[in-house]
């Protein structure tokens, strides 16, 4: 009998961007056959694990991998470049082949001499199920909806994370009036669009201390509309959440790399407003740099002005190609793990 497979990651703590794993790897093992486990001490397996999919090469989930005796990075990517090339060295004869979903990661691992294999984020093999779903079918999900409930037919998707909230220290000054900024200036560009637009803040991730609506309820104290405003205060499953996205008109808006992920698995335009650096990297790949906005050039006029060329028939279709593209090669991807893992 097979035994099932174990994959390692961020499982189990309400992380859509994590969990939409789950059908990746199923479909690749079989349902059924995979161990989803995100604490090491739960595995069964020593002797391979598969490190999967997310920001995961990182000192976190590295350091807890020694006793493994081979580890197959799937759908990964280096959160701090330099350092976690420093936290992948005592783990170099166990590392396998790495399927790296950032073009200048698999670059770096490669140049310190690790087998690195560069794919489109994995997440684009899936295809969001098919459902009826308007922007006021988001009340379910939700405690304080909209005071005026005059859904219009574009609705405005963003997502922001906890992660963007910088506290008020005196040595990252200079982190925090540049999310004080962010604030300002995306609740001065909803302000614009609420009069056109349905507005929703979705977060990726609820978990204790670790909520990503933490933040949009300081973007929406920042707004004179905030009325308007619906913003989602529970998880939602990956799944419903992409099929919710794929049926509505919609731009996302997003400082969250998952957030423009799921954007463009359900076919819908993005404009990012977020800083790292593998955000900018997937705009730049996906042909879109002009809807990525370093925080020097992230004003409230500027994001209205990238939102509202979402009906451009070329930003359209340019959505279309990529989204398809990176759809077939992530499926080729996935056939390539599957022959190269005993």
């Amino acid at each position: 009998m097979t035994r099932p497979k174990t994959v390692f990651g961020y499982y189990g703590c309400n992380s859509a961007a994590s969990e939409a794993f789950r059908p990746v790897f199923e479909k690749l093992f079989g349902a059924g056959q995979v161990d989803f486990i995100g604490d090491i001490r739960r595995s069964t397996r020593t002797d391979q694990i598969v490190l999967g999919g997310g920001a995961l090469l990182n000192r976190h989930f590295l350091s807890q991998l020694k006793f493994i005796d081979a580890i197959h990075p799937v759908g990964v990517s280096l959160p701090n470049g330099s350092a976690d090339i420093a936290a992948m060295e005592p783990l170099r004869s166990q590392l396998q082949r790495a399927y790296v979903c950032d073009a200048g990661d698999a670059a770096l691992l490669r140049a310190h001499g690790y087998d690195a294999v560069h794919t489109p984020d994995l997440l684009f093999s899936l295809t969001p199920p098919a459902i009826g779903f308007t922007a006021g079918d988001f009340e379910r999900s939700t405690n304080l909806p909209p005071m005026i409930r005059k859904y219009k037919k574009h609705t405005v998707l963003v997502f922001v994370s906890h992660e963007d909230m910088v506290p008020y220290e005196a040595d990252s000054l200079p982190d925090f009036l540049q999310a004080e900024q962010l604030k300002h200036e995306l609740a001065a560009c909803l302000d614009r669009l609420s009069g056109r637009c349905n507005i929703v803040f979705v977060p990726l991730t609820v978990w204790y201390g670790n909520c990503d609506y933490a933040f949009a309820i300081e973007v929406i104290r920042h707004m004179k509309y905030r009325q308007r405003v619906l913003i989602i205060d529970r998880y939602m499953d990956p799944q419903e959440l992409l099929a919710s996205m794929a049926a509505l008109d919609a731009t996302v808006i997003s400082t969250r790399f998952y957030g423009l992920v799921f954007g463009l698995v359900a076919g819908k335009h993005v404009v990012n407003i977020g800083d790292a650096p593998r955000n900018h990297a997937l705009m730049r790949d996906a042909g879109l740099p002009g809807f990525s906005l370093a925080a020097d050039r992230r004003t409230a006029h500027r994001i209205e002005k990238l939102v509202i060329k979402h009906a451009d028939p070329g930003v359209q279709a340019r959505i279309a190609a990529i989204r398809q593209s990176w759809h077939d090669t992530a499926h080729t991807t996935l056939a390539a793990v599957a022959a190269s893992l005993p």
